[in-house]
This record gives C-alpha cells, structure tokens and sequence, in this order.
C-alpha cells in the first residue's frame, strides 16, 4: 500500500513536470514567430531635397526600440513610391535595433513626386516583404535632367583637410573635377566622382583628396552630371578655386 502511494505521487510529479515542459517549449516557440514593428526615422540632407531624373537620392535611417534588442531577425524596412507605384523597396538586417544609424543611396530615373518611407520589424519569422507599419516619411521631388543645366555648383576648399575640394553633390550621379595650370588657361578633367561613392564618407558632401603637387598653384572647378540610361546631362561649371 505504501509503495503504491509512492508510486502515485511520482506520477503525478513526473505529470506536472512533463506540463510544465511542455508550457515552456510552446511560449519559446510563440516568442520566436512574435513579430514587433518598431521606430524607424528618414532624414534627408534638406526639407526641400531635390534630385535630378538619373541621379542619386542620399539618406540616413535610423532605427530605435522602446529596449535593445539582439539578434539576426530584425530588420529596418525601406520604401520609396512615386505616386501608388512603389519604386523600390529594401529590408536590411540588424543585428542591433537602438539608435542604429545608416547611409544609403537610391537612384531615382523617373521625375516627379515621391514619398520615401521606413519602418522596423523587430524578432520576425521571415525577412518582411512589405512595409505595414510606416514609422516615418518623407516627401522629395525628382526633376527632369534638363534642369540640372541651369545649375551652377558652388566648389570651396575644406576648412580641416588641406588640398581637399568640397561640393554639394546631392541628387546627381557624379561630379567631374577639372585642373589647369592659369585660370583662363585649358582645363582638363582629372576625376569622375560618382555620388554613391561618398555616401560613407561624407554624406552630403562630395569631395576629392589632391596631393600637393597637384594641387599648389594649380586651379580647379568642376560640373555635376546626370547620366540616365545613354543620356548624359550636364550643369554648368562651378566657381574657379586656386590652392
């Protein structure tokens, strides 16, 4: 009679235990199909932000959470609509969500008005193929590439880095750098910039790292450049700068 009683109370232990177990693996696997739309914010280099059709639209993303958030399923959620047409659409992983800052750059071949729009997915199953929560957007507008060719850049020297040229190169696709040895003499073109490659550099900002001796006594100016499909457009050229 004892050992029957001893028998039934490990039985009922081993019942609770095997519950409890099951319990457990069930809310982690709830956890891990729990999908959170977080904070995520657009900044443009200026509210009125424009880009030539061909050109490159620079822009930062952040995203945030209420708590830190580790891992390899998160993700900041990228879109961009002309219109209802959806344009582009782009989902990086983080590892990190909390004040996560990242450049990017888009080309935008069409003009007209756009909205480009973030929002974040915190601990999903699979990899978003749609922006549901928008956490924040914003609206910039795209010109015509022949309107690049009223524009005339403005070209100054760095104030901290010595023989380093510096421009506004936002929405174009590139910049070319022109040298000549007299200020009226004969300039040639020293270096093509594409937009997209100073994004991780300086952001808005375009510019070129001269040595000395390219750069004493020599003057310098430059143009920006749309170039869309086979057509390539031009601005005017810029101011002339003397090292």
């Amino acid at each position: 009679m004892l050992k029957n009683n001893c028998f039934e109370k490990i039985a009922k232990v081993l019942t609770i235990l095997a519950f409890v177990i099951v319990v457990l693996i069930v809310s982690c696997g709830m956890c891990s199909v729990y999908a959170e739309s977080g904070d995520a914010t657009i900044s443009l280099p200026a509210k009125d932000t424009t880009v030539y059709a061909g050109g490159t639209l620079k822009y930062k993303a952040y995203t945030q959470a209420d708590n830190p958030i580790d891992g390899t399923d998160n993700y900041l959620i990228i879109e961009i609509d002309r219109g209802t047409s959806r344009v582009y659409f782009n989902t990086i992983t983080v590892d990190r969500i909390w004040n996560t800052l990242y450049w990017y750059s888009t080309k935008c071949t069409k003009s007209g008005t756009y909205k480009i729009k973030a929002g974040a997915e915190f601990n999903a199953s699979s990899e978003p193929t749609t922006l549901t929560d928008v956490a924040d957007e914003r609206t910039f507008i795209v010109k015509k590439a022949s309107a690049l060719k009223s524009v005339k850049p403005k070209l100054h020297k760095s104030t901290v880095v010595r023989y380093l040229p510096v421009w506004e190169d936002q929405g174009v696709t590139g910049v070319k750098l022109y040298r000549a040895s007299k200020k009226n003499g004969k300039y040639k073109c020293i270096k093509t910039i594409k937009t997209t490659q100073t994004v991780k550099d300086d952001k808005t900002n375009g510019s070129y790292q001269l040595t000395e001796k390219q750069a004493k006594g020599k003057y310098f100016k430059i143009r920006y450049y749309v170039k869309n499909g086979a057509k390539t457009t031009y601005s005017k050229y810029s101011n002339i700068l003397k090292f």
